[in-house]
């Protein structure tokens, strides 16, 4: 993967939000935020392998999942089904307001289900990601996961007839995109937001989110993309000379790489601070994913057009 700057290469148990999760998961102005949701954390009895028997048999395990039903009309309104995608379901529900801004526009029912293997949801707990375990953690098995989620839960509220509407973004809106190809007769419709659907089948072009990325910051200045990908450059020479010891000390790294493996994994660092820089280029300050400023693309910018050593500038944007 290269980066387009130019550089190649069921027990229930309520749990409200209290005010340090909020601290943690929201912020900006009010302005900024949805209707205050009420989650309560509940967890579902999920079935540990839906395609082999022979391999755990009818085992189980505990899947973790956050329900909202304020503002749901039951028997009338739809269920919004989050597909939770890599991390803590909490940062989902509690970082995507639209949801629950419709839910109270169309009387829904609002569920994030959190996918396994990650937050809570770990189906052989601390020994999860041994192998072969781990084995167990592909698209299907977490498709299959919520396919059971919806439909047993509507028959515990005894809405049998109630529309379901999947919702996800990023990996978790590409889950919701397949939960209404595979899975239609559970699935009314699905809302995906930055799903790359077309680069995972093989169409399209495969780097455009990079390509993206770079408009961002060339949307700011053009002279900003040059200065990235001028740094990214010099960082390549000093690997092919392999100077070690002055990368890590241009870039302040813990210790210095020794491998071109190293290095590889240096850019991917480097590389993703951007990614999340333009993903979250919000006008008020973030605690999701990275504590963030307000505007960052605009203060990466600055940052590496005020120094006139470009690998430095790139440690100071990354390391703010």
């Amino acid at each position: 993967m290269s980066l387009s700057f130019g550089f190649s290469r069921a027990v229930t148990k309520p749990i409200p939000v209290n005010s340090q999760k909020k601290e943690k998961y929201q912020s900006g102005t009010a302005a900024h935020r949805a209707p205050e949701p009420k989650f309560e954390e509940k967890y579902f009895q999920q079935v540990l392998d839906h395609f082999n028997f022979n391999s755990h048999g009818d085992k189980t395990y505990q899947q973790r999942y956050l329900i909202q039903d304020q503002y749901w009309k039951k028997g009338y309104g739809p269920i919004f089904f989050y597909t939770g995608n890599e991390g803590d379901i909490w940062e989902f529900a509690l970082n995507s307001g639209f949801v629950s801004e419709l839910a109270v526009e169309h009387h829904a029912l609002v569920v994030f289900a959190e996918h396994r293997y990650y937050g809570r949801s770990l189906p052989f707990g601390n020994s999860s990601f041994e192998l072969p375990k781990i084995g167990l953690l592909t698209i299907e098995q977490a498709l299959a996961d919520y396919a059971v989620m919806i439909t047993e839960l509507k028959k515990q509220l005894g809405v049998p007839d109630c529309p379901v509407i999947v919702f996800g973004g990023s990996y978790g809106g590409m889950l919701s995109v397949y939960m209404r190809l595979k899975y239609p007769n559970i699935v009314t419709g699905a809302l995906a937001a930055s799903a790359p659907i077309l680069s995972a089948a093989g169409l399209g072009d495969p780097k455009q989110f990079f390509h993206d990325v770079t408009a961002d910051f060339e949307s700011y200045s053009s002279d900003c993309a040059s200065s990235v990908r001028n740094a990214f450059l010099q960082i390549e020479e000093l690997a092919k000379r392999q100077e070690y010891q002055k990368i890590r000390d241009e870039l302040s790294l813990c210790q210095a790489p020794s491998s071109n493996k190293d290095i590889h994994q240096l850019y991917g660092f480097l590389r993703n601070a951007f990614t999340l820089m333009a993903m979250l280029d919000y006008p008020y300050s973030v605690s999701f994913i990275q504590e963030l400023p307000a505007n960052p693309v605009k203060v990466a910018c600055e940052t590496m057009l005020n120094k006139t050593d470009l690998v430095k500038a790139l440690r100071d944007t990354v390391g703010k």
